[in-house]
Protein backbone atom coordinates (compact mmCIF):
# COMPACT_ATOMS: atom_id res chain seq x y z
CA UNK A 1 0.00 0.00 0.00
CA UNK A 2 1.33 3.27 -1.21
CA UNK A 3 1.89 5.74 1.60
CA UNK A 4 -0.10 9.04 1.61
CA UNK A 5 3.25 11.05 2.47
CA UNK A 6 7.05 9.94 2.09
CA UNK A 7 7.98 7.29 5.55
CA UNK A 8 10.67 9.66 6.57
CA UNK A 9 8.89 12.97 5.93
CA UNK A 10 7.85 14.84 9.26
CA UNK A 11 4.70 16.81 7.75
CA UNK A 12 4.95 20.27 8.81
CA UNK A 13 0.97 21.07 8.61
CA UNK A 14 -0.36 24.43 8.78
CA UNK A 15 -3.82 25.02 10.67
CA UNK A 16 -7.31 26.24 8.87
CA UNK A 17 -10.62 27.45 10.26
CA UNK A 18 -13.02 29.12 7.82
CA UNK A 19 -16.87 29.77 9.14
CA UNK A 20 -19.40 29.06 6.34
CA UNK A 21 -21.25 31.73 7.32
CA UNK A 22 -22.44 34.87 5.37
CA UNK A 23 -20.27 37.95 5.42
CA UNK A 24 -17.88 40.05 3.10
CA UNK A 25 -14.67 38.73 1.96
CA UNK A 26 -12.59 38.35 4.92
CA UNK A 27 -8.46 38.88 5.00
CA UNK A 28 -5.99 37.19 7.36
CA UNK A 29 -2.05 37.86 6.64
CA UNK A 30 -1.66 38.66 2.68
CA UNK A 31 -4.03 36.19 1.28
CA UNK A 32 -8.23 36.73 0.74
CA UNK A 33 -11.15 34.58 0.88
CA UNK A 34 -14.06 35.68 -1.41
CA UNK A 35 -17.86 34.49 -1.67
CA UNK A 36 -18.55 32.83 -4.92
CA UNK A 37 -21.55 30.93 -6.84
CA UNK A 38 -22.73 27.22 -6.53
CA UNK A 39 -20.50 24.66 -7.90
CA UNK A 40 -21.22 24.62 -11.76
CA UNK A 41 -18.45 22.22 -12.75
CA UNK A 42 -18.78 19.15 -14.49
CA UNK A 43 -19.25 16.23 -11.60
CA UNK A 44 -21.98 13.47 -10.42
CA UNK A 45 -25.45 14.63 -9.21
CA UNK A 46 -24.60 13.00 -6.14
CA UNK A 47 -21.90 15.47 -5.47
CA UNK A 48 -23.57 18.45 -6.73
CA UNK A 49 -26.13 17.93 -4.46
CA UNK A 50 -24.59 17.04 -1.16
CA UNK A 51 -22.76 20.85 -1.65
CA UNK A 52 -23.38 24.31 -0.24
CA UNK A 53 -25.09 26.50 -2.27
CA UNK A 54 -22.04 29.23 -2.32
CA UNK A 55 -18.34 28.40 -1.82
CA UNK A 56 -14.93 30.66 -1.48
CA UNK A 57 -12.32 31.93 -3.88
CA UNK A 58 -8.90 32.03 -2.66
CA UNK A 59 -6.21 33.96 -3.95
CA UNK A 60 -2.71 33.51 -2.21
CA UNK A 61 -0.90 36.32 -0.41
CA UNK A 62 1.60 37.01 -4.23
CA UNK A 63 -1.88 37.52 -5.46
CA UNK A 64 -2.79 34.42 -7.68
CA UNK A 65 -6.09 33.31 -7.13
CA UNK A 66 -5.27 29.75 -6.53
CA UNK A 67 -8.70 27.59 -5.54
CA UNK A 68 -12.60 27.80 -5.70
CA UNK A 69 -13.87 25.47 -2.67
CA UNK A 70 -17.15 24.50 -2.29
CA UNK A 71 -18.07 22.36 1.02
CA UNK A 72 -20.73 19.98 1.85
CA UNK A 73 -23.47 20.69 3.62
CA UNK A 74 -24.99 19.36 6.71
CA UNK A 75 -21.15 17.93 6.93
CA UNK A 76 -21.44 14.38 8.98
CA UNK A 77 -17.65 14.54 10.56
CA UNK A 78 -14.42 13.20 9.72
CA UNK A 79 -14.91 9.73 9.28
CA UNK A 80 -12.62 7.68 6.88
CA UNK A 81 -13.87 8.74 3.01
CA UNK A 82 -16.18 10.70 4.05
CA UNK A 83 -17.15 13.84 1.41
CA UNK A 84 -15.52 17.34 2.25
CA UNK A 85 -16.57 19.22 -0.59
CA UNK A 86 -15.29 19.87 -3.90
CA UNK A 87 -12.28 22.28 -4.49
CA UNK A 88 -11.15 23.72 -8.57
CA UNK A 89 -7.65 24.11 -9.24
CA UNK A 90 -7.90 27.36 -11.46
CA UNK A 91 -4.18 26.42 -12.76
CA UNK A 92 -1.87 23.70 -12.48
CA UNK A 93 -0.73 23.43 -9.13
CA UNK A 94 1.20 20.99 -6.25
CA UNK A 95 -0.15 18.75 -3.28
CA UNK A 96 1.36 18.63 -0.39
CA UNK A 97 3.41 15.76 -1.60
CA UNK A 98 4.88 18.48 -4.33
CA UNK A 99 3.30 16.18 -6.75
CA UNK A 100 1.29 17.86 -9.60
CA UNK A 101 -2.25 19.01 -9.81
CA UNK A 102 -3.95 19.89 -13.22
CA UNK A 103 -6.65 22.74 -13.43
CA UNK A 104 -9.46 21.33 -12.96
CA UNK A 105 -12.06 20.35 -10.09
CA UNK A 106 -11.54 17.61 -7.50
CA UNK A 107 -13.33 16.13 -4.42
CA UNK A 108 -11.88 15.80 -1.33
CA UNK A 109 -12.07 12.94 0.47
CA UNK A 110 -10.76 12.37 4.40
CA UNK A 111 -8.69 10.26 5.27
CA UNK A 112 -6.18 9.30 8.31
CA UNK A 113 -2.72 8.31 7.74
CA UNK A 114 -2.57 4.63 9.12
CA UNK A 115 -1.36 3.26 12.14
CA UNK A 116 1.25 0.72 11.44
CA UNK A 117 4.53 0.29 11.39
CA UNK A 118 5.00 1.81 7.91
CA UNK A 119 3.50 5.07 8.73
CA UNK A 120 4.66 5.70 12.22
CA UNK A 121 6.47 9.15 12.48
CA UNK A 122 5.40 10.18 9.00
CA UNK A 123 3.69 13.12 10.57
CA UNK A 124 2.67 14.61 14.02
CA UNK A 125 -0.98 15.29 11.96
CA UNK A 126 -1.95 12.15 10.53
CA UNK A 127 -5.60 14.05 8.70
CA UNK A 128 -5.73 15.10 5.11
CA UNK A 129 -8.41 15.23 2.24
CA UNK A 130 -7.39 13.46 -0.79
CA UNK A 131 -8.07 14.87 -4.30
CA UNK A 132 -10.13 12.82 -6.70
CA UNK A 133 -11.02 13.80 -10.47
CA UNK A 134 -14.70 14.29 -9.89
CA UNK A 135 -15.62 12.55 -13.08
CA UNK A 136 -13.96 9.20 -10.97
CA UNK A 137 -16.13 9.85 -7.74
CA UNK A 138 -19.31 7.72 -8.66
CA UNK A 139 -19.68 5.72 -5.67
CA UNK A 140 -22.17 8.01 -3.34
CA UNK A 141 -21.44 7.79 0.55
CA UNK A 142 -19.22 7.80 3.46
CA UNK A 143 -18.74 4.30 3.60
CA UNK A 144 -15.29 3.36 1.40
CA UNK A 145 -12.13 1.56 2.66
CA UNK A 146 -8.72 3.29 2.83
CA UNK A 147 -7.75 1.50 -0.58
CA UNK A 148 -10.87 2.44 -2.06
CA UNK A 149 -9.92 6.30 -1.36
CA UNK A 150 -6.43 6.11 -2.27
CA UNK A 151 -7.06 4.43 -5.68
CA UNK A 152 -9.15 7.09 -6.80
CA UNK A 153 -6.89 9.23 -5.28
CA UNK A 154 -4.04 7.97 -7.73
CA UNK A 155 -5.93 9.33 -11.24
CA UNK A 156 -4.96 12.39 -9.70
CA UNK A 157 -1.20 12.50 -9.18
CA UNK A 158 -0.73 9.76 -11.89
CA UNK A 159 1.71 8.30 -9.88
CA UNK A 160 1.91 4.85 -6.76
CA UNK A 161 0.63 7.62 -4.35
CA UNK A 162 -2.66 8.87 -3.30
CA UNK A 163 -2.89 13.12 -3.93
CA UNK A 164 -3.42 14.55 0.04
CA UNK A 165 -3.34 18.22 0.88
CA UNK A 166 -2.65 18.02 4.65
CA UNK A 167 -4.98 19.06 7.56
CA UNK A 168 -4.39 20.01 10.74
CA UNK A 169 -5.82 21.48 14.04
CA UNK A 170 -7.57 24.87 13.43
CA UNK A 171 -9.01 24.94 17.49
CA UNK A 172 -6.78 28.29 17.82
CA UNK A 173 -7.35 30.14 14.89
CA UNK A 174 -9.78 32.42 15.49
CA UNK A 175 -10.14 34.99 12.07
CA UNK A 176 -12.76 32.81 9.80
CA UNK A 177 -13.28 32.61 6.95
CA UNK A 178 -9.09 33.53 6.47
CA UNK A 179 -6.11 32.91 4.36
CA UNK A 180 -3.10 32.81 6.44
CA UNK A 181 0.61 32.43 6.44
CA UNK A 182 1.96 29.49 9.28
CA UNK A 183 5.61 30.04 11.10
CA UNK A 184 6.80 27.67 8.40
CA UNK A 185 5.84 29.67 5.33
CA UNK A 186 2.63 27.69 4.56
CA UNK A 187 -0.41 29.27 3.34
CA UNK A 188 -3.65 27.86 5.18
CA UNK A 189 -7.43 28.41 4.77
CA UNK A 190 -9.45 28.28 7.95
CA UNK A 191 -12.95 27.19 8.15
CA UNK A 192 -15.83 25.24 10.23
CA UNK A 193 -17.72 23.29 8.85
CA UNK A 194 -21.21 23.17 9.81
CA UNK A 195 -23.50 19.79 10.98
CA UNK A 196 -26.70 19.05 10.26
CA UNK A 197 -27.44 19.38 14.03
CA UNK A 198 -25.81 23.06 13.88
CA UNK A 199 -22.36 22.07 15.36
CA UNK A 200 -18.96 23.60 13.53
CA UNK A 201 -15.90 21.16 12.71
CA UNK A 202 -12.82 23.23 12.56
CA UNK A 203 -10.64 21.98 9.88
CA UNK A 204 -7.17 23.38 8.45
CA UNK A 205 -6.29 22.71 4.91
CA UNK A 206 -3.11 24.02 3.10
CA UNK A 207 -3.27 25.67 0.09
CA UNK A 208 0.10 26.08 -0.63
CA UNK A 209 2.58 24.47 1.05
CA UNK A 210 4.50 20.91 1.03
CA UNK A 211 6.14 18.28 3.16
CA UNK A 212 9.75 19.41 3.85
CA UNK A 213 11.04 15.53 3.68
CA UNK A 214 11.18 13.43 0.72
Amino acid sequence: MSLLLPRRGIIVAVALALTVASGPAAFAGAGKVEKIAAFTGTAPDWVKTALEPQGYRVTLSDGTVAHDIWFRKDFPGLDLSSLVGVITFRQDGKDFRGQDVKAGSYTLRYAKIPEDGDHMGASPTPTFVLLIPTAEDTEPGDDLTFREVTKMSKKTSGTNHPSPMNLADASAQKDSPAVATNSMGHEVFYVKLKTAAGAEVPIGLVVKGRTEHE
